[in-house]
């Protein structure tokens, strides 16, 4: 921010017991705007970046109840004149080894070792990130400060699909529609193991619901990712609901209902409670019946389908029977009139010998 919006003399920024947040620079915002909307800066960007630079090593990754930030020892060439509002967050779930393999359920965080106060150079640090099968993973990169020739990589299926070197000036975001993305700190030659920058630090946040894993006695009839339908075998039901077939939709990357094996109904009936033995026995009788209707019904569809074959080969039999007679006719008809044309013929030949 500009010098104009600086806080008197100290910011005292409250947190949680375990905070380990810090703000972006899109969310240092002014006193007299509303919260959220960023400042209007018309000049000194390189005494907001230098705001933002001491706020960040200071207050950080910090664990305690409070952080204070003194302006005047921190930053005495500027004069405090105006109001700072500071936004931040509170995280858990941070990943802050040199490295290793993460399995993301939701959302989570990786830093680079000793972030923010310094980073280990020389030796590259490699993140495999995956989800479950089914799941897709967002990747912000919300700070980034490194020496001039270090840079972070982020690859989705073995391609770089953004790498940053040196200053992060703003927050940047990728979508992995795959369920691996591979991070990875690439350093350039130093005789110092510690450099005196803050490193790395970004989120992860995985999108959808990871696909269900098989179920005892039934199987997942449907998935796409927000919804899925699962079906028990025969004679088997859901403790739950003590039917044979469940529907789940996915919220906040969380399915809406546990997920469970199907379960014997002749099981239930001998060792569940008095309430699941009765709700059985009326569903069973219930099914019984419909089992029975259902009978009498496919036999009735069976039957009508009978008579109407017979019906059919009847009139197919007496079809033919009429086509072949109808060409006996027909061929006697031939006949008939062949022979009444050699007559014909041969009572001319008579007549015209006499002559």
């Amino acid at each position: 921010v500009h010098r104009s919006f600086i806080l008197d003399n100290i910011y005292n920024l409250k947190r949680d017991e375990d905070y380990t947040g810090l703000p972006s620079s899109g969310e240092l915002v002014s006193g007299g705007q509303p919260p959220g909307q960023p400042v209007q800066v018309e000049d000194g960007e390189e005494d907001s970046v230098e705001v933002w630079e001491a706020l960040l090593s200071q207050c950080a990754g910090y664990k305690r109840d409070n952080c204070r930030f003194y302006i005047h020892s921190k930053l005495p060439h500027l004069r405090p004149n105006g109001r700072l509002e500071v936004l931040y967050t509170c995280a858990n779930n941070i990943y802050s080894y040199c490295g290793g393999q993460i399995k993301a359920k939701s959302t989570g965080y990786i830093t680079s070792p000793g972030y923010p106060k310094y980073y280990l150079g020389g030796e590259p640090c490699v993140w495999n990130l995956r989800t479950g099968k089914g799941q897709s993973i967002q990747i912000t990169l919300l700070d980034v400060s490194l020496r001039a020739d270090d840079c972070v990589e982020i690859q989705v299926d073995g391609t770089v699909e953004l790498r940053e070197c040196g200053t992060l000036g703003e927050k940047k975001q990728i979508f992995a529609r795959g369920n691996f993305v591979q991070i990875r700190t690439v350093n350039s030659k130093s005789d110092h193991y510690l450099q005196s920058r803050r490193g790395v630090l970004l989120r992860y946040q995985t999108i959808g619901c990871a696909e269900p894993s098989p179920i005892a006695d039934g199987n997942v009839v449907f998935f796409n990712g927000s919804h899925a339908e699962f079906a028990c075998d025969k004679g088997h039901v859901f403790r739950s609901s003590l039917h044979s077939f469940k529907s789940v939709v996915c919220k906040e990357n969380t399915w809406s209902e546990p997920l469970e094996h199907c379960v014997s109904i002749d099981f239930l009936l001998q060792y569940g409670g008095e309430e699941i033995k009765q709700s059985l026995s009326f569903s069973t009788s219930k099914l019984t019946q419909s089992e029975q209707t259902s009978a009498v019904e496919f036999g009735w569809e069976m039957a009508a389908m009978t008579i109407v074959g017979i019906i059919l080969v009847i009139s197919l039999s007496i079809g033919i029977i009429l086509y072949i007679k109808y060409n006996q006719e027909h061929n006697y008809l031939i006949q008939d009139d062949q022979i009444s044309m050699k007559e014909v013929q041969q009572s001319n030949l008579d007549e015209s010998g006499r002559y």
